[in-house]
């Protein structure tokens, strides 16, 4: 049968005569990468555990065996071994000398398996090399080998290190070269990627801007004009986006898009992006699409009708209204109507929009065969 003794306990055993020996021995780790036993990976966890003899009993002879391992067997004292295959290993240790053999087996000892490969991408900010001071980039672990823990180092940056797997918004507010570098780790081991260099430069990037024409504000179905009005900076633009959010067409790559339609009601985004050889730069403004009639109205003196206050809060007056004949219509950016009314006998009336939602909406005035219309805003 087979004892457990702590090592302090045979110790004095064998001061006190009542045992000859004992084979034991640590190493320096039982946790290795097994894709790393031939040193493939410089920045990886070792695939070799160096094995350490503490037997007692002054032994000459050692045998070794190191299942999984390479060697498999070894007859040094204190051998170093490469794992090549995950699992879990157990190893053995025979020890001879003047006090006779001993041995003992650490079962399941050594765990080997793969470990990450670290490595790491961010965008390529419109295919340039370089950042301009003030902007932040994200990073993305492309690390292979399911790591579970993930460390970064971005020197020069608002934030310095970061656990996260992904981290954001990461800015960089001084010129210079900085290094990023991600040590990426699991059970077996870590890997540490090869360091990235982030050149940040004081560059005049464009400065993005757009007009619309006829306006923020038309009717559905109806065609808007975009006029680029973007300053260059330090160079000329040598890559222009757009995206209409509800637009037909939804993109476009021109300096000055053609004809874009809405057909849906509704608040929309359009986006600008322009780029120089020194960065981007990026403009967002909104689009409101009106459930009205789009083309040709007949409208008569169409500048008498008064709509005030503008933008209003709880009520809104119209004044200078012919005398009779006056069918008033309220509908928000959705055509959804929210009122109707007919006014005879005034040439002025006041409406309580206290129960309106925040928003623009389009009024609709016809009379006999006069169609004014217009936008007021609810605050």
């Amino acid at each position: 049968m087979k004892k457990i003794f702590t090592l302090s306990f045979v110790c004095f055993l064998l001061m006190m005569g009542m045992v000859d020996g004992q084979a034991s021995f640590t190493a320096n780790t039982t946790s290795v990468c097994s894709n790393n036993c031939s040193g493939t990976y410089p920045k990886m966890t070792a695939g070799c555990v160096s094995f350490t003899d503490n037997s007692l009993g002054n032994p000459t002879d050692w045998l070794w065996t190191f299942p999984g391992g390479t060697p498999a067997n070894a007859g040094i004292q204190n051998p170093t071994v490469c794992y090549c295959q995950p699992g879990n290993w157990n190893v053995t240790l025979h020890i001879n000398g003047p006090n006779g053999p001993f041995d003992t087996t650490f079962i399941n000892y050594i765990h080997a398996g793969d470990c990450p490969v670290a490595n790491f991408s961010y965008p390529d900010l419109y295919h340039h090399d370089s950042i301009c001071i003030g902007k932040c980039l994200s990073f993305i672990d492309q690390s292979t080998n399911s790591p579970t823990e993930w460390n970064w180092t971005f020197t020069g940056a608002s934030v310095l290190t970061s656990t996260t797997q992904n981290p954001e918004n990461i800015c960089y507010d001084n010129p210079g070269t900085f290094n990023v570098q991600l040590i990426a780790d699991n059970f077996y081991g870590s890997d540490t990627s090869q360091t990235q260099n982030i050149v940040v430069i004081p560059c005049p990037q464009p400065s993005a801007n757009f007009t619309m024409n006829p306006g923020d504000t038309i009717c559905h179905g109806q065609c808007i004009t975009f006029i680029n009005t973007s300053t260059q900076g330090a160079g000329p633009i040598i890559y222009t986006w757009w995206t209409f959010q509800g637009g037909t067409p939804s993109s476009d790559s021109t300096i000055n898009p053609p004809c874009i339609y809405f057909y849906t009601p509704g608040v929309y985004q359009i986006t600008l992006v322009d780029s120089n050889a020194f960065g981007y730069d990026t403009v967002l403004q909104n689009i409101v699409v009106g459930s009205c009639t789009a083309g040709i109205e007949n409208v008569l003196n169409k500048n008498v009708i008064g709509v005030y206050p503008n933008p209003a809060s709880s009520s809104l007056t119209i004044n200078n209204l012919p005398l009779t004949n006056n069918d008033l219509q309220i509908t928000d950016v959705l055509g959804n109507e929210v009122y109707h009314q007919a006014i005879n006998n005034s040439t002025q009336t006041t409406i309580n929009i206290s129960n309106l939602s925040n928003g623009v909406y389009f009024y609709q005035l016809i009379n006999n065969n006069e169609t004014y219309r217009g936008k007021f805003v609810k605050q």
